[in-house]
Parts: C-alpha cells; structure tokens; sequence
C-alpha cells in the first residue's frame, strides 16, 4: 500500500511538469532535434508542429521548415522559411546567413512567381490558396502547371494558368478593370387623362346606295300614268279634228250653207 501511494505522489509531482514541457517551445525544439540526429525526421516534425502552434516566432518556423526541408517537402520549408527571415528576432539574426542559403537551395527546386500590378489590396490567388495582396507579392509553386487568379471586390476578375519549372523566376503584372455598371434607366411618367386629349378617329360606315327619286319612279311608273302622255293624246286627238274638218264635203256644197245641213 504504501509504494502505491508513493507511486500516486511521484507522477502528481511529475504530471505539471511534462505538461509545461508540452507547452514550452524551446523544450518540444529540443526534443525534435534529438530525434532528427538519429534520422528520425518525421518523428520530430510533429514536435516541430506543436512548437510553432504554441509559439509562432521566427525560430519556431525556422526549425519547422528546416524539418520539412529534411523530408522533401519543399513548399512548405519555403513557406515557413519565408516567415522566418520576415522577422529580426535575435535567433534569426544570428543564423541568418545559414538560414538564407538554405532557402537558396530550396528555390531549386520550386518555381518562383513575382505577381505586381493594380487594385491595392487585390487577393492573390495560387492553386486556391491566398498567397499575398496586390501591389505586389512573390509566391513559390511547385513544378508544373499552376493556376494564378487575382480578384477584388467590385473588379473583374482576372485568372492565368502557367507552366513553372524548378529554380525559375516569372513576372506577372495584373490591371483589373472595374466591373461594368449597368446602364440607368430613364424612368417613364405616366399621361394623365387630363393632360392630353386622344381624340377618337371617326368610324367610316359604308350605307347602301339609294336610287334618285326620279330613277325609282321612272322605273316603277306604267307610261299611261304620265301626264305627258295625255297631254301627247290630246294634242294628237285635236290635230286630227281640224285636219277631218277642213276635209269634209259639206264645207264644199252651197246647200249646205243653211242651218239644217250642220251635221254637229
């Protein structure tokens, strides 16, 4: 019973221990490098990880990328070491010729981008992943075919594929032109009835033609209902009287000259 109880006080004593050694940076530096000195790289890297998400200093991303380094990973190394000669801290500063050449031999074997130009501010964006803000940055890649696309609000967007190669440097320069603003429309006023008057057109309607009175009684009329009819009957009556008189033969004869020889 009692080496349990010993047992139990040794690791309450040990516990708060280890646990700042989980925490404290330089501590988890140190473990990685041990391992790294045995080849143990991909051991130490989450040590490394773990120290640089608890302390994000120069040193911390200056040892992780030296890790990653080891195990080819090149990026990322490039990453982290871009990140750390960013900064002045005094560790830095101290290896900082040591740290430049390493990042020499890294740029060999990524293809360097140089991206520059207009709106202030415009996202950069390589394979996805933002790597920087206009008006200028520098990004690394790997060798191959790579996807550039620089875009900002109100702007259009402006997209490059590209084929890098190890060890090469290219430039690009971007001018994103603003997005088009669509034209304003002249808003329409409506009439109002007492604004103008619309006169209605006239309706043209066609009414059937009407015979003249004269055409319909001189069509329908018999000609013995003429009053020139008569009027011709009766001159003709009359000019035949005069005509039978003047020819008869009692006008001739002086017998007949008395009053008992009138025939009318």
């Amino acid at each position: 019973m009692c080496i349990l109880w010993v047992g139990a006080l040794v690791a309450a004593l040990a516990s708060p221990k280890a646990a700042r050694a989980q925490d404290d940076p330089e501590a988890l530096i140190r473990q990685g490098n041990a391992l790294r000195t045995h080849g143990q790289n991909a051991r130490a890297l989450g040590l490394f990880k773990r120290a640089y998400d608890v302390a994000r200093t120069g040193r911390t991303a200056a040892q992780l990328g030296l890790c990653e380094y080891a195990l080819e990973s090149y990026l990322d190394a490039m990453t982290h070491f871009a990140e750390a000669l960013a900064t002045h801290e005094r560790w830095i500063e101290e290896n900082r010729g040591q740290l430049e050449r390493v990042a020499g031999e890294l740029k060999k074997h990524l293809g360097e981008i140089a991206v520059s130009g207009a709106p202030a501010g415009a996202a950069i964006v390589l394979d996805g992943k933002v790597v920087g803000t206009l008006p200028a940055a520098t990004a690394f890649a790997r060798p191959g075919r790579v996807s550039l696309v620089v875009k900002a609000p109100g702007f259009v967007e402006s997209s490059r594929t590209l084929e890098v190669s190890g060890g090469e440097r290219r430039e690009e320069r971007f001018q994103l032109d603003p997005v088009p603003q669509p034209p304003v429309a002249t808003p329409i006023t409506p009439v109002r009835d007492h604004e103008v008057a619309v006169t209605p057109a006239p309706v043209l309607v066609a009414a059937p033609s009407q015979p003249s009175r004269s055409a319909t009684e001189s069509g329908s009329a018999p000609i013995y209902g003429r009053w020139w009819f008569w009027t011709a009957v009766g001159a003709v009556v009359l000019a035949g009287t005069v005509v039978l008189v003047a020819m008869h033969p009692w006008r001739s004869d002086s017998a007949c000259d008395v009053s008992p020889c009138t025939v009318w």
